[in-house]
């Protein structure tokens, strides 16, 4: 199961839901980073390199619509 975060506002005695983090732990301060850093890798390049992982991805990604060739056989 992924890794989530609830965070929640308390004004009085009234709990709010404020959002869900499904990435959560995302900023140059909090733990996610400290792993890459240890490995000398800067926040900013880990940021980076997931961004060319995505873009690769998505630009791999079959365009239109698939026919009868596309299909494995």
């Amino acid at each position: 199961m992924a890794d989530r975060e609830v965070d929640f506002l308390l004004v009085g005695d009234a709990i709010y839901l404020s959002e869900i983090n499904t990435i959560p732990g995302f900023t140059p301060i909090s733990l996610f980073p400290t792993l890459p850093a240890q490995a000398g890798h800067s926040f900013g390049a880990v940021c980076a390199w997931m961004v060319r992982l995505a873009e690769e991805r998505h630009a791999a990604r079959v365009g239109g619509q698939l026919g009868p060739g596309d299909l494995p056989r």
